[in-house]
């Protein structure tokens, strides 16, 4: 499978930049608000990795959806060969490779239950999917109507499995005996992007009203919480390492406190298409955000607020989908080169 395996001597090297990057922070001290102006580029970082990229796991395959278990294994989605694949983040060439069915699914996410199962929603049946890792076997509940389809699966409190539900303008629960709940969100937003935060809410966006929602799943109520700065349109939304949340909208970025606090400013420089749009937002293995913007690559705000860009060195290649491991490796789906690739 691999063009190019992970060293020894890579792996001490990551985690060597790792402990660089947590001494910066400690030395730092302190929470970061900053705001930085739309020209301030630092130069990319040379010497601390080399870049890597692999063939699917099977040969006419397009790895997509991507996700990282707490093992520091790579999980992605292939909807051309129908399968689900496990990637050793230590050793690619071990990959391991799942049958879906005779069904092709459109695999819009992946989430992990406490029991180590692998859920996924499949978009173009209508249904969401369970993979057993250590059987190989494959659950398939129906969402129920024509047209349904389940967005951003995260793991929620007490084990059930989250899910946007924006046909029907709210959210859903898939517990691990397949049991399906459906909750109306009260504004009527089409919940595209859900994230599970340490406070045990589940936080969206809700376009053109400049807020994120939350729902607390424990006293089954909503809130709205206003983000500062003007975002209307939203682009992305994650967890930092900190414990609050990152949120991408046109040009800019925030760092918000679960109490509606602002963070961080970051103003993003406009790209050749005339404008910035951050996606795919990860959190680093520190208080740093990974995201994908189409025209500039893989964008990374630092833990002091500065922003720089890369795109790996192949031809024609465009980052997608981003994870990172616990020891900092980036990893990524390459939209146009059909490939899995790290740095």
């Amino acid at each position: 499978m691999s063009r190019r395996l992970l060293s020894r001597s890579m792996s001490r090297r990551l985690r060597r930049v790792a402990a660089f990057a947590a001494a910066a922070v400690a030395l730092a001290g302190g929470a970061l608000v900053a705001t930085v102006p739309a020209h301030a580029l630092d130069p990319i970082p040379g010497g601390f990795a080399t870049w890597h990229e692999y063939e699917p796991a099977t040969p006419g395959g397009n790895p997509q959806t991507l996700a990282m278990d707490a093992a520091d294994n790579v999980w992605y989605a292939d909807s051309l060969s129908n399968q689900i694949v496990r990637v050793p983040t230590g050793a690619p060439a071990t990959a391991r490779a799942y049958d879906l069915g005779p069904s092709t699914p459109g695999i819009g996410s992946i989430a992990f239950g406490l029991d180590g199962s692998v859920w996924y929603s499949d978009t173009a049946n209508g249904a969401i999917g369970r993979l057993d890792p250590a059987s190989g076997a494959v659950d398939t509940y129906p969402l129920g109507g024509p047209f349904d389809w389940a967005s951003s699966l995260v793991a929620g409190p007490g084990g059930d499995i989250w899910f946007g539900d924006p046909q029907n303008y709210g959210l859903g629960a898939i517990a691990p005996d397949g049991h399906i709940t459906r909750i109306p969100e009260p504004s009527g937003t089409e919940i595209a992007i859900l994230v599970a935060a340490p406070d045990g809410r589940l936080w969206y966006p809700k376009d053109r009203t400049g807020e994120l929602g939350a729902y607390d799943p424990r006293t089954g109520l909503f809130e709205s919480v206003l983000v500062p700065g003007g975002i209307r349109e939203f682009t992305g939304l994650s967890l930092s390492n900190t414990g609050d949340l990152w949120v991408g909208g046109v040009d800019a970025l925030t760092r918000l406190g679960l109490d509606g606090s602002v963070k961080a400013s970051v103003a993003l420089p406009p790209s050749p298409a005339g404008y910035t749009a951050p996606r795919r937002l990860v959190p680093g293995i520190d208080s740093e955000l990974h995201f994908t913007d189409p025209t500039m690559g893989i964008g990374t705000v630092s833990t002091s607020g500065r922003v720089t860009y890369s795109r790996p060195p192949f031809a024609g290649s465009v980052p997608d989908r981003l994870a990172v491991t616990s020891y900092g490796s980036l990893w990524y789906t390459d939209a146009l080169r059909a490939t899995l690739g790290n740095v």
